[in-house]
C-alpha cells in the first residue's frame, strides 16, 4: 500500500509539472512565443547543463541565474548522454572480440577501466576537482570555516586528496566490472528463456545482446549520481557571497527538480528494481553525507561539494546495483 501510494504521489507531481509545461509551451501565445518558451524551458536549459558538465562543445552564450536553475532539471539527462559515450569502448570491444573466456575477461576489465577513464575525461576533472578540494578541507584539524573555504580554492591537492582519490577510483573499476558482469548475466538468462531451443540459429544476436545488455545498467550510475547532485543543490544552500556553484545552490525550481527525477523512471523498465531503489537510497546516503558535513563545516554547500556529492554517488550507485545479486 505504503509503495502504491508513494509511486502515485510521484505520478501526480509528473502531471502538475507536465501540465504546467503543457500550458507554458502551448497555451499561453503565438507561435513566436510558444518558440521563445520552448527555448527559455528546454533548449537552452539543457544546453546549458551540458555545457557544465561535459566537455561536449555547445554554443550558450550567457545565462542569468534563472536559466541556471532551470538547467539543473536536465543533469540526469546529460548523465544519459555521458554514461553512453563512456560506455562504447566496451561495446565495441564486447561485439568484435572473440568468444574466448580469457578474451571476456580482458573486456570486461578493459570495458570498466575506459567507462570510468572516459567518464572522466568527458566531465573534464572537474567533479573529481571537487572531490580533491572536499577531502583536503575535511580532512583538515583545527581549521574553521574561512580556512576550510580557503583550502577549497587551493589549486594544489593534499596527500588526503591523493589518497581518497586513489580508492575511488579502485572502488569504482571494481564495481563497474560486477556491473557489467551483472548485466550481462541479467541480459543472458533472458536471453536463452526466449531462444533455448534454437540458440545455435541466435549466435550473433547473443552477442549483440552481451555487448549491449549492460549499457542501460552502466547508464544508471551517471543518471543517478546527477540526480543526487541536483538534489543536493535543491536542498541546500550556498557558504560564500559568489562562486561557481552559486548560480545552481539552492535556485533549482521545483517543477525542475521533477522534472529530474522524471529521468531515473525509465530504468524501471531496464534494471531489476530492487537494483535501482538500493543504487538511489545508496546515493542519497551518500547525498545525506556531504550535506550534514558541508553545513556543520563550512556553513552551505559549495560547488566542490557538488563535485564531490557526484563522485561518490557513482562509486554508491554502483555498488547498490549489484549489492542485491550478492547478498539477496
Amino acid at each position: 500500500i505504503l509503495i502504491r501510494c508513494s509511486v502515485l504521489n510521484v505520478q501526480c507531481w509528473m502531471f502538475i509539472s507536465l501540465k504546467f509545461l503543457y500550458v507554458k509551451l502551448w497555451k499561453n501565445g503565438e507561435q513566436t512565443k510558444r518558440s521563445l518558451i520552448l527555448n527559455s524551458y528546454i533548449t537552452r536549459p539543457f544546453l546549458l547543463a551540458l555545457s557544465l558538465l561535459s566537455r561536449i562543445p555547445v554554443k550558450t552564450g550567457m545565462a542569468g541565474d534563472l536559466e541556471w536553475g532551470r538547467s539543473s532539471g536536465y543533469f540526469p539527462f546529460c548523465g544519459y548522454i555521458l554514461g553512453f559515450i563512456a560506455a562504447l569502448p566496451f561495446m565495441l570491444l564486447s561485439f568484435f572480440g572473440n568468444s574466448s573466456q580469457l578474451s571476456i575477461y580482458a573486456i570486461n576489465i578493459l570495458g570498466a577501466f575506459f567507462f570510468v577513464a572516459v567518464l572522466a575525461w568527458l566531465t573534464k576533472m572537474f567533479h573529481i576537482d571537487g572531490f580533491c578540494d572536499a577531502c583536503d578541507a575535511f580532512t583538515s584539524t583545527a581549521a574553521t570555516k574561512e580556512d576550510r573555504l580557503r583550502i577549497m580554492k587551493d589549486p594544489h591537492s593534499g596527500t588526503a586528496a591523493n589518497a581518497y582519490l586513489s580508492l575511488l577510483f579502485i572502488g569504482k573499476m571494481a564495481a563497474v566490472y560486477f556491473v557489467i558482469i551483472y548485466g550481462q548475466f541479467y541480459a543472458t538468462e533472458r536471453f536463452l528463456m526466449m531462444y533455448r531451443d534454437h540458440l545455435s540459429q541466435h549466435m550473433t544476436l547473443l552477442k549483440v545482446c552481451r555487448a549491449l545488455a549492460p549499457l542501460g545498467f552502466l547508464m544508471a550510475i551517471p543518471v543517478i549520481a546527477r540526480f543526487a547532485m541536483l538534489l543536493l543543490a535543491a536542498t541546500s544552500r550556498y557558504p560564500r557571497e559568489k562562486g561557481t556553484g552559486a548560480i545552481i545552490v539552492g535556485k533549482v525550481p521545483a517543477v525542475f527538480l521533477v522534472l529530474g527525477f522524471a529521468w531515473l523512471i525509465p530504468f524501471g523498465f531496464l534494471i531489476p528494481l530492487k537494483s535501482l531503489a538500493l543504487a538511489v537510497l545508496l546515493s542519497w546516503i551518500v547525498l545525506m553525507y556531504w550535506k550534514i558535513k558541508a553545513e556543520r563545516l563550512l556553513g552551505g554547500v559549495a560547488g566542490d561539494i557538488l563535485g564531490a556529492c557526484c563522485e561518490t554517488a557513482e562509486l554508491a550507485a554502483a555498488f547498490g546495483l549489484i549489492l542485491p545479486e550478492i547478498v539477496l
